[in-house]
């Protein structure tokens, strides 16, 4: 997940869980100084609310506007076993600009990163990206991309991963 900052805050409340109201058993709350968090441990297929509270020593902020997202299914296709999660940012994004990758890694590995359109066709491609164990940031740029759907495949030796991306106007 990743949201803007707001002037003077220098923390965050970030809250997700599987209902509005955020008092299932299985509520999560963190208290962030950046403004993005990777998930690697939510259930497949599953809907999910999340919200943001900025705040500093002196003031908090009202919550931001509530948010969901929908987890996707597993898949059958040989996974990087180095690979604990990863996600696009901004996504839905404009083609003007880059999306970043945060990706989180148990050890270093090797990948390849590229773009399909639809039709399978590879319109990007970033070879041999060290992916090191850990939280990583790699910036795809996007320019010269049209409007719609395409695949990001994040591939190394072991296994294959592969995101939604939509490029808006």
């Amino acid at each position: 997940l990743n949201w803007h900052s707001v002037a003077g805050a220098n923390r965050y409340l970030l809250e997700i869980d599987l209902n509005g109201f955020y008092n299932s058993p299985l509520r999560q709350a963190f208290i962030m100084t950046d403004t993005a968090k990777l998930f690697n441990n939510l259930s497949p297929n599953k809907k999910y609310f999340w919200r943001v509270r900025p705040f500093n020593e002196y003031v908090t902020c009202p919550e931001s506007r509530e948010k969901t997202f929908r987890t996707s299914l597993t898949s059958s296709t040989h996974d990087i076993s180095e690979l604990e999660g990863w996600q696009l940012a901004p996504n839905p994004t404009r083609g003007t600009e880059s999306v970043q990758l945060f990706i989180s890694a148990s050890e270093s590995f090797e990948a390849v990163v590229q773009v399909l359109d639809l039709t399978g066709r590879i319109v990007r491609t970033m070879d041999s990206q060290t992916v090191n164990a850990g939280e990583n940031v790699l910036e795809l740029p996007l320019y010269g991309l049209s409007e719609g759907l395409y695949m990001v495949m994040l591939q190394s030796s072991r296994g294959v991963a592969s995101r939604k991306l939509t490029i808006t106007r």
